[in-house]
């Protein structure tokens, strides 16, 4: 049985303010906001295992982008690079050849939470699929396939984002609303900061030479702004209906990353099993 991080969690949650508002419906957006909370489709969360020095992985990039053109909205690509074998910078630093910090500390605690001998892995919502959690690029698609469109137990979506251009500091208030029943499960919401399309050096075994200097890095995890576990979002007991909002602390970019391709990604899992229950993107610029 995992062992949930309960003290960080109840330390980034008195870190978050969280109200209770009694509109179960999103913003009006333009047609892009949240739908109703009546039969809410599930989205869906693949966490792609990867690495600069990863010869495969461009492979399972190339199957990822093409789920995400498929599926549109409903699915949400996230690249994890994690393990020193696989993503640490080769020195010495500064020379341009693999400079690129890509690994981060929540990515660091999701590979040690799902150890894989080798990569490029993933988590398709973190549901297991064939008996497995974490599965092998050959079978994202079906996985997927088998939990995209399902009626949701709840929404979530970034109702408001600020970003100051000058100090880089990002504000953000993400909404919950309950579509069904809970049951009396806990769920925990994490909001991710992803930059894409960063250029730098890949290995790939199907490209000559293997070694590409200027390859398109997608969806890259940045870091998280309440924290690897996040917080507490839902008990258990609210109704269908009820909608929850929570104002997360600041977090500050770092100076060479790129605002304009920075999104946030906010996702809702059961607390007890991990499940990705609900997922949402919304860009910073």
């Amino acid at each position: 049985m995992r062992q949930f991080p309960l003290l960080l969690l109840a330390v980034v949650g008195f870190l978050s303010s969280c109200d209770l508002v009694e509109d179960p419906y999103g913003p009006d957006t333009g047609g892009t906001g949240p739908v109703p909370v009546e039969g809410v489709r599930r989205r869906v969360l693949l966490e792609d295992f990867t690495g600069h020095r990863c010869i495969y992985c461009p492979e399972a990039t190339t199957i990822a982008n093409q789920q995400a053109q498929i599926h549109g909205d409903d699915l949400v690509v996230v690249a994890l690079h994690v393990t020193n074998f696989y993503a640490a910078p080769v020195p010495p630093a500064g020379d341009g050849y693999y400079d690129n910090e890509f690994r981060t500390e929540a990515g660091n605690a999701y590979i040690g939470q799902w150890p894989a001998s080798a990569l490029p892995m993933g988590l398709v919502s973190r549901k297991a699929y064939n008996g497995s959690e974490l599965l092998s690029r050959d079978a994202w698609s079906s996985a997927i396939a088998e939990l995209i469109g399902q009626e949701a137990l709840m929404d979530v979506w970034v109702d408001d984002v600020q970003h100051n251009g000058t100090s880089g500091e990002v504000n953000a208030t993400v909404k919950v609303s309950v579509a069904q029943d809970l049951g009396g499960a806990a769920h925990s919401m994490v909001v991710y900061l992803v930059e894409d399309s960063i250029i730098g050096w890949q290995s790939d075994a199907n490209s000559t030479p293997s070694e590409i200097p200027d390859y398109v890095h997608r969806h890259v995890l940045r870091g998280t702004m309440n924290g690897t576990w996040g917080q507490s979002v839902l008990i258990g007991t609210e109704s269908v209906g009820d909608t929850l909002s929570f104002s997360l602390p600041p977090y500050t970019l770092n100076s060479d990353w790129n605002a304009g391709q920075i999104s946030l990604v906010a996702y809702v899992y059961n607390t007890a099993t991990y499940e990705v229950m609900q997922v949402t993107e919304r860009h910073l610029q």
